[in-house]
Protein backbone atom coordinates (compact mmCIF):
# COMPACT_ATOMS: atom_id res chain seq x y z
CA UNK A 1 0.00 0.00 0.00
CA UNK A 2 1.41 3.45 -1.03
CA UNK A 3 0.12 6.86 -1.36
CA UNK A 4 1.01 10.02 -2.26
CA UNK A 5 0.22 14.05 -1.60
CA UNK A 6 -2.29 15.99 -3.59
CA UNK A 7 -2.02 19.64 -2.82
CA UNK A 8 -5.49 21.15 -3.26
CA UNK A 9 -6.63 24.46 -1.99
CA UNK A 10 -9.55 23.35 -0.37
CA UNK A 11 -7.81 21.53 2.48
CA UNK A 12 -4.40 19.47 4.19
CA UNK A 13 -3.15 16.16 3.64
CA UNK A 14 -4.82 14.66 0.77
CA UNK A 15 -3.39 11.03 0.63
CA UNK A 16 -4.08 9.30 -2.84
CA UNK A 17 -4.65 6.08 -1.71
CA UNK A 18 -3.64 2.47 -3.67
CA UNK A 19 -5.70 -0.94 -3.10
CA UNK A 20 -3.48 -4.08 -4.11
CA UNK A 21 -3.16 -5.65 -7.26
CA UNK A 22 -3.78 -2.44 -9.08
CA UNK A 23 -7.38 -2.44 -7.55
CA UNK A 24 -9.69 0.40 -5.47
CA UNK A 25 -8.65 0.14 -1.97
CA UNK A 26 -11.93 1.12 -1.03
CA UNK A 27 -15.78 0.72 -2.74
CA UNK A 28 -15.17 2.83 -6.32
CA UNK A 29 -18.75 4.11 -6.72
CA UNK A 30 -19.26 6.23 -3.53
CA UNK A 31 -18.46 9.87 -1.69
CA UNK A 32 -16.09 8.50 1.16
CA UNK A 33 -16.76 10.80 4.27
CA UNK A 34 -15.65 10.82 7.76
CA UNK A 35 -17.67 12.86 9.92
CA UNK A 36 -16.46 14.28 12.79
CA UNK A 37 -19.02 17.22 13.96
CA UNK A 38 -16.29 20.06 13.58
CA UNK A 39 -14.66 18.89 10.62
CA UNK A 40 -14.41 15.66 8.55
CA UNK A 41 -12.48 13.86 6.11
CA UNK A 42 -13.41 12.95 2.59
CA UNK A 43 -11.59 10.04 -0.31
CA UNK A 44 -13.14 10.89 -3.91
CA UNK A 45 -11.96 8.13 -6.42
CA UNK A 46 -9.62 8.34 -9.28
CA UNK A 47 -9.57 6.72 -12.90
CA UNK A 48 -6.46 5.72 -12.11
CA UNK A 49 -8.32 3.94 -9.18
CA UNK A 50 -6.48 5.74 -6.84
CA UNK A 51 -8.15 8.07 -4.19
CA UNK A 52 -7.84 11.65 -3.16
CA UNK A 53 -8.53 12.47 0.23
CA UNK A 54 -8.93 16.28 1.71
CA UNK A 55 -9.47 17.62 5.14
CA UNK A 56 -11.60 19.69 6.20
CA UNK A 57 -10.68 21.12 9.54
CA UNK A 58 -10.46 24.19 11.51
CA UNK A 59 -7.30 25.93 11.44
CA UNK A 60 -6.82 26.26 15.12
CA UNK A 61 -6.88 22.22 15.18
CA UNK A 62 -4.29 22.28 12.20
CA UNK A 63 -2.02 24.56 13.84
CA UNK A 64 -2.12 22.21 17.25
CA UNK A 65 -0.71 19.58 15.22
CA UNK A 66 2.63 20.20 14.68
CA UNK A 67 4.90 16.99 14.54
CA UNK A 68 4.85 13.74 12.87
CA UNK A 69 4.17 12.15 16.29
CA UNK A 70 1.00 14.91 16.70
CA UNK A 71 -0.17 14.17 13.51
CA UNK A 72 -0.16 9.63 13.73
CA UNK A 73 -1.95 10.39 17.36
CA UNK A 74 -4.84 12.39 15.84
CA UNK A 75 -5.52 10.35 13.04
CA UNK A 76 -5.35 7.62 15.52
CA UNK A 77 -7.91 9.01 17.45
CA UNK A 78 -10.08 10.50 14.85
CA UNK A 79 -9.75 8.31 11.59
CA UNK A 80 -8.04 4.93 12.95
CA UNK A 81 -9.51 3.14 9.89
CA UNK A 82 -7.61 5.16 6.95
CA UNK A 83 -4.05 4.07 8.82
CA UNK A 84 -3.51 0.95 6.88
CA UNK A 85 -4.91 2.57 4.11
CA UNK A 86 -3.05 5.31 3.61
CA UNK A 87 -0.09 4.20 5.61
CA UNK A 88 1.51 5.51 8.98
CA UNK A 89 5.07 6.36 7.71
CA UNK A 90 3.87 8.11 4.61
CA UNK A 91 1.25 9.68 6.69
CA UNK A 92 3.90 11.46 8.86
CA UNK A 93 5.46 12.46 5.69
CA UNK A 94 2.72 13.98 3.58
CA UNK A 95 1.24 15.62 6.48
CA UNK A 96 4.14 17.99 7.94
CA UNK A 97 5.02 18.78 4.25
CA UNK A 98 1.60 20.16 3.25
CA UNK A 99 0.26 23.18 4.11
CA UNK A 100 -3.54 24.08 5.57
CA UNK A 101 -5.17 26.48 2.76
CA UNK A 102 -8.43 28.13 3.16
CA UNK A 103 -11.77 27.69 1.63
CA UNK A 104 -13.12 30.97 0.23
CA UNK A 105 -16.90 31.94 -0.25
CA UNK A 106 -17.78 35.52 -2.00
CA UNK A 107 -20.88 37.01 -2.85
CA UNK A 108 -20.57 40.33 -4.92
CA UNK A 109 -23.35 42.38 -6.86
CA UNK A 110 -23.50 43.77 -9.68
CA UNK A 111 -21.23 41.65 -12.13
CA UNK A 112 -20.64 44.60 -14.43
CA UNK A 113 -19.62 48.34 -14.51
CA UNK A 114 -21.11 49.91 -16.92
CA UNK A 115 -20.07 48.91 -20.16
CA UNK A 116 -16.24 48.60 -19.45
CA UNK A 117 -15.92 45.27 -16.73
CA UNK A 118 -17.23 41.80 -16.33
CA UNK A 119 -16.48 39.83 -14.06
CA UNK A 120 -16.96 35.98 -13.71
CA UNK A 121 -16.33 32.47 -12.05
CA UNK A 122 -14.40 32.71 -8.79
CA UNK A 123 -14.16 36.79 -8.95
CA UNK A 124 -17.58 36.75 -9.11
CA UNK A 125 -18.87 34.11 -7.15
CA UNK A 126 -16.39 32.09 -5.38
CA UNK A 127 -17.65 29.54 -3.43
CA UNK A 128 -16.56 26.37 -0.89
CA UNK A 129 -17.00 22.84 -2.52
CA UNK A 130 -19.55 20.84 -1.54
CA UNK A 131 -21.80 20.53 -3.81
CA UNK A 132 -19.51 20.79 -6.93
CA UNK A 133 -21.55 23.32 -8.63
CA UNK A 134 -18.69 25.90 -8.87
CA UNK A 135 -18.18 25.23 -12.88
CA UNK A 136 -21.65 25.65 -13.49
CA UNK A 137 -22.03 28.93 -12.41
CA UNK A 138 -21.58 30.62 -15.60
CA UNK A 139 -22.17 34.23 -17.36
CA UNK A 140 -25.59 34.21 -19.13
CA UNK A 141 -26.87 36.89 -20.94
CA UNK A 142 -27.78 40.07 -18.64
CA UNK A 143 -26.43 37.84 -15.99
CA UNK A 144 -25.31 40.29 -13.48
CA UNK A 145 -29.37 40.93 -12.98
CA UNK A 146 -30.36 37.28 -13.71
CA UNK A 147 -27.60 35.31 -11.45
CA UNK A 148 -26.66 36.98 -8.58
CA UNK A 149 -29.67 35.39 -6.32
CA UNK A 150 -28.34 32.34 -7.67
CA UNK A 151 -24.81 32.96 -7.56
CA UNK A 152 -25.24 33.42 -3.30
CA UNK A 153 -27.85 30.68 -3.03
CA UNK A 154 -25.33 28.18 -4.02
CA UNK A 155 -23.02 29.55 -1.70
CA UNK A 156 -25.03 29.06 1.18
CA UNK A 157 -26.30 25.62 -0.44
CA UNK A 158 -22.63 25.08 -0.49
CA UNK A 159 -21.69 25.89 2.94
CA UNK A 160 -24.88 24.06 4.70
CA UNK A 161 -23.71 20.71 2.70
CA UNK A 162 -20.38 21.05 4.54
CA UNK A 163 -22.46 20.97 7.93
CA UNK A 164 -24.99 18.41 6.50
CA UNK A 165 -21.55 16.33 5.65
CA UNK A 166 -19.58 16.54 8.92
CA UNK A 167 -22.28 16.77 11.21
CA UNK A 168 -25.85 16.28 10.54
CA UNK A 169 -25.28 12.55 9.32
CA UNK A 170 -24.25 11.73 13.32
CA UNK A 171 -27.80 13.00 14.09
CA UNK A 172 -30.66 9.82 14.47
CA UNK A 173 -32.97 12.64 14.01
CA UNK A 174 -31.51 13.56 10.57
CA UNK A 175 -31.17 10.43 9.52
CA UNK A 176 -34.56 9.58 9.96
CA UNK A 177 -35.83 12.98 8.30
CA UNK A 178 -33.48 11.57 5.32
CA UNK A 179 -35.19 8.15 4.98
CA UNK A 180 -38.77 10.18 5.33
CA UNK A 181 -37.36 12.59 2.57
CA UNK A 182 -36.53 9.71 0.31
CA UNK A 183 -39.55 8.11 0.65
CA UNK A 184 -41.68 11.00 -0.14
CA UNK A 185 -39.78 11.14 -3.42
CA UNK A 186 -40.53 7.97 -4.57
CA UNK A 187 -44.26 8.35 -3.80
CA UNK A 188 -44.21 11.90 -5.53
CA UNK A 189 -40.86 12.16 -7.74
CA UNK A 190 -42.43 15.12 -9.58
CA UNK A 191 -43.51 17.17 -6.56
CA UNK A 192 -40.98 16.01 -3.98
CA UNK A 193 -37.35 16.07 -4.77
CA UNK A 194 -34.76 16.24 -2.05
CA UNK A 195 -32.57 18.85 -1.77
CA UNK A 196 -28.87 17.10 -3.07
CA UNK A 197 -31.05 15.92 -5.73
CA UNK A 198 -32.92 19.44 -6.73
CA UNK A 199 -29.41 20.82 -7.06
CA UNK A 200 -26.97 18.56 -8.68
CA UNK A 201 -29.70 16.62 -10.94
CA UNK A 202 -32.17 18.72 -12.02
CA UNK A 203 -32.44 22.58 -13.85
CA UNK A 204 -34.20 24.20 -10.52
CA UNK A 205 -32.59 27.25 -10.11
CA UNK A 206 -30.79 27.21 -6.93
CA UNK A 207 -32.29 30.58 -5.15
CA UNK A 208 -35.79 28.52 -6.04
CA UNK A 209 -34.40 25.25 -4.50
CA UNK A 210 -33.79 26.81 -1.21
CA UNK A 211 -37.59 27.75 -1.71
CA UNK A 212 -39.00 24.62 -1.99
CA UNK A 213 -36.56 23.24 0.66
CA UNK A 214 -38.09 25.39 3.11
CA UNK A 215 -41.70 24.37 2.60
CA UNK A 216 -40.30 20.99 2.54
CA UNK A 217 -38.44 20.80 5.55
CA UNK A 218 -41.58 22.23 7.76
CA UNK A 219 -43.79 19.01 6.61
CA UNK A 220 -40.77 17.00 7.29
CA UNK A 221 -40.95 18.73 11.05
CA UNK A 222 -44.57 18.57 11.22
CA UNK A 223 -44.55 14.50 10.59
CA UNK A 224 -41.53 13.81 12.99
CA UNK A 225 -43.86 15.33 15.71
CA UNK A 226 -46.61 13.27 14.68
CA UNK A 227 -44.38 10.42 14.27
CA UNK A 228 -43.55 7.99 12.08
CA UNK A 229 -46.60 6.43 11.75
CA UNK A 230 -48.95 6.45 9.49
CA UNK A 231 -50.71 9.69 9.82
CA UNK A 232 -47.53 11.76 9.11
CA UNK A 233 -47.51 9.94 5.92
CA UNK A 234 -50.89 10.93 5.50
CA UNK A 235 -50.64 14.60 6.55
CA UNK A 236 -47.30 14.75 3.71
CA UNK A 237 -50.15 13.30 1.50
CA UNK A 238 -52.83 15.88 1.94
CA UNK A 239 -50.29 18.91 1.89
CA UNK A 240 -48.54 17.76 -2.00
CA UNK A 241 -52.03 16.60 -3.12
CA UNK A 242 -53.45 19.84 -2.37
CA UNK A 243 -50.66 21.85 -4.07
CA UNK A 244 -51.34 19.79 -7.31
CA UNK A 245 -55.33 20.87 -7.42
CA UNK A 246 -56.04 17.34 -6.90
CA UNK A 247 -57.02 16.14 -3.39
CA UNK A 248 -60.41 15.25 -3.66
CA UNK A 249 -59.77 11.84 -3.78
CA UNK A 250 -57.57 11.70 -0.81
CA UNK A 251 -60.28 13.69 1.26
CA UNK A 252 -62.91 10.70 0.20
CA UNK A 253 -60.33 8.24 1.76
CA UNK A 254 -60.34 10.32 5.08
CA UNK A 255 -63.80 9.22 5.57
CA UNK A 256 -61.96 6.33 8.04
CA UNK A 257 -60.28 8.08 9.81
CA UNK A 258 -61.18 9.41 13.79
CA UNK A 259 -62.42 12.95 13.48
CA UNK A 260 -59.05 14.20 15.64
CA UNK A 261 -57.52 12.98 12.92
CA UNK A 262 -59.63 14.48 10.39
CA UNK A 263 -59.28 17.79 12.18
CA UNK A 264 -55.16 17.81 12.23
CA UNK A 265 -55.21 17.12 8.30
CA UNK A 266 -57.68 20.00 7.41
CA UNK A 267 -54.95 22.21 9.61
CA UNK A 268 -51.86 21.41 7.69
CA UNK A 269 -53.64 21.75 4.44
CA UNK A 270 -54.88 25.57 5.39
Amino acid sequence: MHARMIHNTDGSCNPILYGTKSQFAMPANYLHIWPRNEYMMIALPNLDKSFTCTLFMPFEIFNSINTAEEAIQFFKDKFPDSIPLIGAENLKKTYTSSKALPMISIKSSPYHYKDKVVIMGDAAHAIVPFYGQGMNAKALAGYSEHRVPDCQAICDLAMYNYIEMRKSVNSRLFLMRKSLDNMLYKIFPSSWVPLYTMVSFTRTRYHECIAKRKWQDELLTKMMYVGAGSMGILGAVAIIQAAQGRYTMFLDALTELPEKAKSMVHTWMH
